[in-house]
């Protein structure tokens, strides 16, 4: 992991303290103003968040690439009897683990608070890069749930999570359209780059999961 990007998420986090404890004071102690610097004060909270939360999520998986790369379009996922694509992850302590065309996939996820959300977004925008890839759609789709039945067959796929008896299931495609939440277009829009290609109206050239990994080098 890159000791680096360790440092900068414990100062924005004692940055961020430190302005929230200034913001909590002048409000008690009733500042002339105080609505005003209290609201900046927020402002800035907030995008000191947002960066401490960028910065958070650039570091998993903590392994290295080679360990979780996946082709989308080459690796066939397992389908069930009726028809139904699905993904079986097991969770072996902070350690998730998955087999996809006889190659097994790893998961370092060691001190992430939403593993499950980071995986799904990661496997989402494997189809979210090769569909806009494909057909130069604008960047910025990259924040959006995309229809994606004319560059692949899955009308729906599910991950299936296993922590001992214990399964949880996560749709990631419905309908033959991509399905994130706002966490998830979050992570897959926004937070691997300083200035977020994913920003922009118009195809920006070919994206790919080397280049998230890249960003964590």
């Amino acid at each position: 992991m890159n000791q680096n990007k360790i440092k900068t998420l414990k100062s924005l986090f004692y940055i961020n303290t430190f302005i929230f404890l200034v913001s909590f004071m002048s409000y008690v102690l009733g500042i002339y103003y105080g609505v005003i610097i209290t609201s900046l004060i927020f402002v800035m909270i907030m995008i000191g968040n947002l960066c401490l939360w960028n910065s958070y999520i650039s570091l998993f998986p903590r392994n290295r690439y080679q360990e979780y790369s996946f082709d989308v379009v080459r690796d066939r996922i397992s389908v069930d009897i009726f028809g139904n694509y699905y993904i079986d992850i097991y969770k072996v302590g902070s350690i998730y683990k998955c087999s996809i065309n006889n190659k097994d996939l790893i998961f370092n996820m060691k001190e992430c608070f939403c593993p499950k959300t980071m995986i799904c977004a990661f496997f989402i925008r494997q189809f979210q890069f090769e569909t806009i890839n494909t057909y130069k759609l604008p960047s910025s789709k990259m924040i959006s749930n995309i229809y994606i039945a004319k560059k692949f067959e899955y009308q729906t796929l599910v991950i299936r999570f296993h922590n001992g008896d214990k399964i949880k299931k996560i749709k990631i495609i419905d309908g033959y359209r991509t399905k994130m939440n706002i966490i998830m277009k979050n992570i897959n829009g926004t937070s691997y780059y300083k200035r977020s290609p994913y920003s922009q109206s118009k195809y920006c050239g070919k994206m790919s999961e080397r280049d998230f990994w890249r960003k964590k080098e």
